[in-house]
């Protein structure tokens, strides 16, 4: 009977070791579940902050393309009123120039008095045809 009851604290022993390691097998199985929610959830705010990282990113781009956008339609918007001004500028100048061509004809070309009265004869024609064709030949507009 020694032999059972030697054996018996041997098999106490045994078992406290098996439930203690079965607890440090639960222990460590917790821990290690521990260890990778905190891994999970370290990745996961990395992983919100480089995505905040990109989309800032993001925004800064599209802002700098719109201010290019913009830049752009000002500059085209400048040239526009720039062209319209230098053609007022050029129609404003042949408008000047026209009359005072016209001046210059009128003061050229003094038609007869037969001619006031009748511009519709042949004669009177062919005298202003003749004297329009001098007159052009010689104009030479005094601001060119």
């Amino acid at each position: 009977m020694s032999r059972y009851t030697t054996a018996e604290p041997g098999l106490a022993e045994f078992f406290i070791i098996a439930v203690a390691v079965f607890v440090g097998g639960l222990l460590a199985m917790l821990a290690h579940d521990e260890i990778t929610a905190y891994r999970i959830k370290a990745a996961a705010a990395q992983a919100a902050q480089h995505l905040q990282k990109e989309i800032a990113q993001q925004k800064q781009k599209e802002q700098q393309r719109q201010q290019a956008i913009q830049q752009q339609q000002q500059e085209q918007q400048r040239r526009q009123q720039e062209q319209a001004q230098v053609r007022a500028q050029q129609a404003a100048a042949e408008r000047a120039r026209q009359q005072r061509k016209q001046k210059a004809w009128e003061q050229f070309y003094q038609p007869s008095g037969i001619c006031k009265n009748d511009s519709a004869r042949g004669d009177c024609a062919d005298q202003h045809i003749r004297a329009r064709t001098v007159f052009e030949a010689q104009y030479k507009d005094p601001y060119d």
